[in-house]
């Protein structure tokens, strides 16, 4: 996402993200990368290190996932997946609309 794209999302001024993104990268957690169709505008990247973080979360969280999907009938584990599927589109419409701006 651009800088300003994280302000409005994060309702920040873009100074305050402009802090936020310094420490970060101070952290070595995100990078500026000029954006590929205007060397002008940046786009912001979560580093290796940044994944490295927060992959264990996720680990745990999917390995969770799967143990209780496991125990849930068939025909209850298709309606949740159904309904996840469609909450997924939802949040990726979103996303597109609001690094679009």
């Amino acid at each position: 996402m651009s800088p300003s794209s994280i302000a409005r999302a994060l309702d920040l001024t873009t100074g305050s993200v402009t802090t936020l993104l310094d420490r970060l990268e101070d952290q070595g957690l995100v990078e500026r990368r000029s954006a590929p169709n205007d060397r002008r505008s940046l786009l912001i990247h979560l580093t290796e290190r940044s994944f490295a973080r927060i992959g264990p979360i996720y680990r745990e969280f999917a390995e969770g996932l799967i143990r209780f999907s496991e125990a849930m009938p068939t025909d209850e584990r298709k309606l949740v997946v159904s309904a996840f599927s469609k909450v997924a589109d939802l949040c990726s419409k979103h996303v597109e609309q609001a690094t679009a701006c």
